[in-house]
């Protein structure tokens, strides 16, 4: 039974995984403190039944939560139909979750009836607390999860939590009990990023302050390491660890299967040179050994990597765009940001028409904005607009360029300037072999932030100022409102950050992606980079953190209303999948939680916007958080005016 006991989408309830911290005592040694585990086991007997009712969803109707009003019509755009090829989808069912103590010898522990867990993804929304119209359903586990499904797992030894924001005293209580003792190490930015007093109090909570960030960059990553026993698992997700971003906001979470601990010849952990071979690997490495050497109340990120280094990471597919602060140069300017991007995307065929940019926080574009010489139109748009064949095109001009015996000096510099870096893949020119795709912004709409769960008040978590009113004009034919019917969460303010490209299939029935980016990047250039020095340099502000995922190592299919409403994959077709893949184990692999070999290896993602995207109409505008808004929200409060007023 302790397969189930590891399920990490487990349930929508109070019954959920957790993390581990790690102590180093010593530059060159990590070790890992383990608690006395309860005594009590639970097991989670998970099953699918059909509910009751059927909820119908497309980009142009739903049940809950829209802007509403006279624009809903108007907003609904055109709704693209695919074929039925299921009974069920995943908004016709959801997954229900019976937490039992077991006894030992029993039943229970023993699994014999245990039903099957399903596991269609890796990427998961989280669930969101209330507000929704039909909260079984939007709220299904079969794509959300909650934190403290997160940090709940039996075999949890200690944690590592990265992010912005943190309250320690509400972080603590998402842990059971029986792991509130356990080491837990927070990696942090901004002493006023940090409340609390429970890691006064608890001695085996740990603080990492990061003390290289410039002026203007946060520590902006989002990222959870959960050891186990045998195993850990690494948690890239979008949310501040305070209540309101797990509550009442979408957010989106990335879990790695369990990679599992290798044997070690000794007790003791050694130094770590390297975290394997794989991609994920090199780029998490990468990332991490950007924190430095230091050591801060007996831990430290190095001691953090050796721990890693225990564990085989080879199990997963995708991959990871960090952003780090400082002047990158040669190999290291294609490493973080938008040119790690570009280098990935010059290794991924991309045949969509059109690259959606959702982000929850607007920075300075400058006077330049959208056009050629400005950073978002010349620098960031073309990294995004990058696929297999710019990277091949650019190679085969570095090829001619460095070996016909006529090349003059001046083409000799440019294949230099082409490719500072060791990656030749990474193209500074662009290719017309393939059409541009169109470029749409999806960001929250005025009336999107009046009329949400959290009203005015959400909108301090989606910064964007007044002062760039006039500079940001360029962006309004091309910006989409915040809209998710189809889970339920166009009142549910995103704090999500996705960056994809979309396609179809040649029929024109089936939407897919080319590649999807989940993270912390908001569209910055302190959290993306800027090039410098005839664009051999990238300077970076900010820390972040994005998992990509690329159509070059399985199919992605969007869990969207148009794309999977009509049955893409059922429910009962997951069931039956998911009852033949390995059982989630603390000593293995849980069969990549987005496997799915049965149906060619395609992984489910639940972008939560609906797609096809809904434009602004003219009665909209974008949100301003140092705006001042005089009709009342959700709650009857107005914004930017003083009560005596």
């Amino acid at each position: 039974n302790n397969d189930m006991m590891e399920s990490i989408v487990i349930s929508d309830s109070d019954s959920e995984e957790e993390p581990t911290v790690l102590s180093a005592t010593k530059p060159h040694a990590t070790e890992l403190v383990s608690r006395p585990s309860s005594t009590a086991k639970r097991t989670l007997s998970v099953s699918l039944r059909s509910s009751a009712g059927r909820h119908h969803c497309s980009a142009g109707r739903g049940d809950g939560g829209g802007d509403g009003g006279s624009d809903e019509k108007e907003r609904s755009g055109p709704v693209r139909k695919v074929a039925a090829t299921a009974r069920h989808t995943l908004l016709d069912s959801h997954v229900s979750v019976v937490e039992t103590v077991s006894v030992q010898g029993s039943k229970e522990e023993s699994g014999a009836d245990e039903p099957a867990s399903v596991h269609v993804m890796g990427f998961y929304l989280t669930a969101v607390r209330s507000g929704l119209t039909h909260p079984k359903s939007q709220n299904s586990t079969a794509f959300t999860t909650t934190i403290r499904a997160l940090l709940s797992a039996p075999t949890l030894i200690s944690s590592v939590q990265f992010n912005y924001m943190i309250d320690v005293d509400w972080l603590v209580e998402q842990y059971p009990q029986e792991h509130r003792g356990k080491p837990l190490l927070i990696v942090y930015g901004h002493e006023d990023r940090l409340v609390g007093e429970e890691f006064r109090r608890n001695k085996s909570i740990k603080l990492f302050k990061v003390t290289n960030l410039p002026p203007y960059g946060t520590h902006h990553t989002k990222m959870m390491l959960l050891f186990y026993k045998a195993s850990m698992r690494v948690v890239v997700h979008t949310a501040n660890l305070i209540p309101r971003d797990w509550h009442q906001k979408t957010q989106g979470v990335w879990i790695s299967p369990h990679l599992p601990r290798r044997e070690l010849a000794t007790g003791r952990i050694p130094r770590a040179k390297t975290l394997g071979t794989s991609g994920f690997a090199r780029d998490l490495h990468e990332y991490l050994v950007a924190y430095g050497p230091s050591i801060q109340h007996g831990v430290s990120v190095t001691a953090v990597i050796d721990r890693i280094a225990a564990h085989d990471l080879s199990l997963i597919k995708e991959r990871l765009v960090a952003s780090v602060p400082g002047y990158h140069r040669g190999r290291g300017r294609d490493m973080f940001g938008h040119m790690k991007l570009r280098s990935l995307l010059s290794q991924t065929p991309c045949h969509g028409s059109q690259v959606v940019c959702q982000f929850s926080s607007l920075g300075s574009m400058g006077a330049k904005g959208r056009t050629k010489s400005g950073w978002l139109g010349g620098e960031f748009i073309p990294s995004l607009q990058t696929t297999l064949a710019d990277g091949e095109h650019t190679k085969s001009i570095v090829a001619m360029l460095t070996t016909s015996g006529s090349a003059s000096k001046q083409n000799t510099q440019q294949a230099t300037s082409i490719s500072p870096s060791t990656s030749l893949s990474t193209p500074l020119l662009t290719s017309q072999s393939t059409p541009q795709p169109v470029t749409r912004f999806v960001f929250p709409s005025l009336e999107n932030v009046r009329t949400s769960l959290e009203g005015y008040n959400g909108g301090g978590s989606v910064p964007h100022s007044i002062k760039y009113k006039d500079n940001h004009s360029f962006f309004r034919p091309e910006l989409d409102v915040w809209r998710a019917e189809w889970c339920g969460r166009s009142r549910a303010l995103p704090h999500i950050k996705t960056f994809g490209r979309w396609k179809e299939s040649e029929a024109g029935s089936q939407l897919g992606l080319d590649w999807l980016l989940v993270g912390s990047h908001n569209l910055s250039k302190a959290a993306w980079g800027q090039l410098q020095k005839s664009q051999t340099q990238l300077h970076i502000r900010s820390y972040e953190l994005g998992v990509f995922f690329s159509s070059a190592q399985q199919p992605l299919v969007p869990v969207t209303c148009t794309a999977m409403a009509e049955g893409a994959v059922s429910v009962d077709e997951a069931a039956v999948l998911a009852s033949s893949a390995p059982k989630a184990s603390d000593a293995g692999h849980t069969g990549h939680v987005g496997g799915m070999a049965g149906v060619n290896q395609t992984l489910l993602l639940p972008v939560p916007y609906d797609y096809p995207t809904t434009p602004y109409t003219q009665k909209d505008e974008m949100w301003f958080w140092d705006g001042v808004y005089a009709i009342p929200d959700s709650h009857g409060r107005l914004h930017g005016i003083d009560d005596e007023e």
